[in-house]
């Protein structure tokens, strides 16, 4: 296991820690295998960062990426994630958002196979969230859409109960594939919602369930 601590952690060495932050910054490749890497402190990612074991924000972890995340694996974010300019995510496993992630303008997150938000994502104007094909979408909570969403064809996007899925003005949602409006769910559209036509195999589904 690896573990980036939080600022004043405490350690068995009786060493003072008071005002120190666990930093780490990458210009050029992590690859973690196995096991856990938490981090409760800062990342910086210049460069590349793939999981392929257990990999962890914890409580007070920031991550700054200006690069490329890859997810193999299992992911957990429970504190902030802040995807930078023209940088990317790219989930090709088991994502869980537990706070924030912010995709700021020009980023991606592209989601192969299973992502579930349980607090917020938020698209920044001019960056983009894409459910690609095959790949499955969960909102519990909230998501903020200032840019854009695609939902590939035969890819899900469900929107659970009590949850909220805001596109605001001059955002866009494009629906290739199905997108559930679970009972009690809301879908607030101030924006551009397009329901695909395609082909017989490559149409939007639209599915409301109740109120």
């Amino acid at each position: 296991n690896f573990i980036n601590k939080e600022i004043n952690a405490t350690n068995n060495d009786s060493v003072d820690l008071t005002g120190i932050l666990g930093t780490i910054t990458n210009n050029g490749s992590i690859n973690h295998k196995v096991n856990l890497f938490s981090s409760k402190g800062l990342i910086t990612n210049n460069g590349t960062i793939t999981n392929d074991g257990t990999m962890k924000n914890d409580v007070y972890g920031i991550i700054n990426n200006h690069n490329n995340v890859v997810n193999n694996s299992n992911f957990n974010n429970s504190h902030i994630i802040n995807n930078k300019a023209s940088s990317f995510i790219n989930n090709r496993n088991t994502f869980t958002n537990d706070k924030t992630i912010n995709l700021e303008a020009t980023s991606i997150l592209n989601n192969f196979s299973s992502f579930t938000n349980n607090d917020l994502l938020n698209i920044i104007a001019n960056s983009a969230y894409v459910n690609k094909s095959q790949s499955t979408s969960t909102n519990t909570k909230t998501i903020d859409n200032f840019g854009l969403i695609t939902i590939e064809d035969s890819s899900i996007f469900n929107l659970e109960a009590s949850s909220d899925l805001n596109n605001k003005s001059n955002a866009n949602i494009n629906n290739n594939g199905t997108l559930n409006c679970k009972k009690n769910s809301t879908f607030h559209n101030d924006g551009t919602f397009t329901n695909e036509s395609g082909s017989e195999t490559m149409r939007g589904i639209f599915n409301l369930f109740g109120l």
